[in-house]
């Protein structure tokens, strides 16, 4: 169970997760060897799943960020996803309820490669019945 100083704890390491354990003691006012042993517990009861980095996909040649909303034609929303998953314009693609089956954050280069992802890729899938597109506009 979490309580309130594992709490501090991961606040601090949703900010960084480079962090030394020091460093977070310092900012939780816990003794370090405490915060050691916190951040293992919760590494071990699956609370904490991965350390990740902040990726700058402007730098990486993909500043232009979407939403791709989509729904799948009749029983293929499985299948769907799994091919979506293997592209690599697609940070993220999830199964959802709604008047759509699945949410797709996809990362782009520019306005042309977001319009062929969506209308030659998808398309051609054959599994998509309909789709909606939200560029994001400021995000992190």
């Amino acid at each position: 169970m979490v309580d309130e100083k594992d709490l501090r704890i991961l606040e601090v390491l949703k900010g960084n997760s480079e962090l030394t354990t020091g460093k977070i003691s310092k900012r939780v006012n816990m003794p370090a060897t405490t915060v050691h042993n916190r951040i293992r517990k919760m590494e071990k009861d699956g609370t904490i799943r991965k350390f990740t980095v902040d990726v700058n996909y402007k730098s990486l040649g993909k500043p232009l960020a979407a939403y791709v909303m989509i729904r799948s034609s009749f029983d293929s929303t499985y299948k769907l996803l799994e091919r979506l998953r293997k592209n690599p314009a697609v940070e993220e693609a999830n199964v959802v309820s709604g008047a759509f089956d699945i949410i797709t954050k996809v990362r782009v280069k520019d306005t042309e490669e977001l319009e062929r992802f969506v209308f030659k890729y998808l398309r051609n899938l054959g599994y998509v019945k309909k789709t909606h597109t939200i560029w994001i506009v400021n995000g992190h």
